[in-house]
């Protein structure tokens, strides 16, 4: 299933940009992920906890950088599984960035995703609203950890 989106972060492009790589910052801002951990230049650990439907997932993911062009895209591939639930995922994510204006970054992006097992049967609908609830609220809290950095006040458009 593609999934495809678009948001704008108040900061300006190169910050944005340097915050996606901040392991810790990151882990701040996307929803579920509990853990985190830099291998090397291209591989990360991570682990992710949703609530989809009714099910409770826990998926303990590689995810490795397919295509880096400093500062306007990135490119790459999460996989995970969640052996209690006998489900798996595999998403492969681009995301461009591009200067929005004074201090503002659009972030657009395009996640092909393949959920298998127990969730993978919840069904597409559900699977694509929890995932634009996600976006929302990777949007809100880059904004505000932003925002907080430089002292100021600022809103996610999504």
């Amino acid at each position: 299933m593609v999934m495809e989106g678009a948001f704008m972060i108040t900061a300006p492009l190169q910050r944005v940009w340097e915050a996606l790589f901040d392991v810790p910052t990151m882990t701040g801002w996307v929803p579920g992920v509990t853990a985190a951990r830099r291998i090397d230049d291209r591989h990360y650990e991570v682990t992710v906890e949703q609530r989809v439907a009714f099910l409770t997932t826990r998926f303990d993911a590689t995810l490795e950088l397919q295509e880096v062009q400093p500062p306007h895209l990135i490119g790459f591939t999460l996989e995970g599984k969640d052996g209690r639930i006998a489900s798996s995922v595999k998403v492969q994510t681009t995301m461009s960035l591009r200067e929005a204006g004074a201090g503002r970054t659009e972030i657009v992006y395009r996640n092909d995703m393949s959920v298998f097992g127990r969730l993978g049967s919840i069904g597409f609908a559900v699977i694509k609203r929890k995932a634009k609830e996600i976006e929302e609220e990777f949007a809100r809290r880059a904004n505000a950890a932003l925002a907080q950095m430089s002292g100021g006040g600022s809103r996610a458009t999504v």
